[in-house]
């Protein structure tokens, strides 16, 4: 009884190289194959079962990092939509220091903000912030929308390149 076949260490690279861009002949180049007969390798490499076989594999493990990180990014553009300013403030209408504000608010939302430092009789300096720009969240909305599929009749990205049985069913 046979043992299946493995791969070759350029073949392995070649698989590692071709996920990148899904091209048969700079992958050959970039695993270490001679230029000149890189595209004829390509091709009898993407025809070859073990190799084809370990293209799949190596293309779903891409997929499933790419859609965790859109799901990711997605998640915090969501965050930063239902973020609420009065979360800023305190009961009295009197801001927060930074320090408590919400996170959405200190890592994405406040686009800039332009404070005062002031002498205080206690020798702690006062500050004050007079000036707030957060950023537009139109374009929050434009850019969740473009990446769930919203504006076009397109796949949305979270779905693009994804991998199928079929190894050319690249990006």
């Amino acid at each position: 009884m046979r043992s299946s076949p493995r791969l070759t260490s350029k073949q392995a690279r070649f698989v590692r190289e071709f996920a990148v861009d899904c091209n048969a002949t700079r992958a050959a180049v970039r695993a270490g194959y001679a230029t000149g007969t890189a595209r004829q390798i390509g091709s009898e490499n993407l025809s070859k079962p073990v190799v084809r076989s370990a293209i799949d594999a190596e293309l779903k493990r891409h997929s499933k990092a790419l859609d965790a990180s859109v799901l990711t990014q997605n998640d915090a553009i969501l965050s930063l939509l239902n973020a609420d300013i009065a979360d800023m403030f305190d009961r009295d209408g009197v801001p927060l220091p930074v320090s408590r504000w919400p996170k959405a608010f200190r890592t994405g939302l406040v686009e800039s903000m332009k404070i005062r430092v002031e002498a205080a009789n206690n020798g702690t300096p006062n500050i004050r912030i007079f000036s707030i720009q957060f950023v537009d969240r139109t374009k929050l909305i434009k850019e969740l929308g473009r990446r769930l599929g919203a504006w076009t009749n397109r796949q949305p990205a979270a779905s693009r390149g994804t991998a199928s049985s079929d190894a050319t069913a690249c990006p």
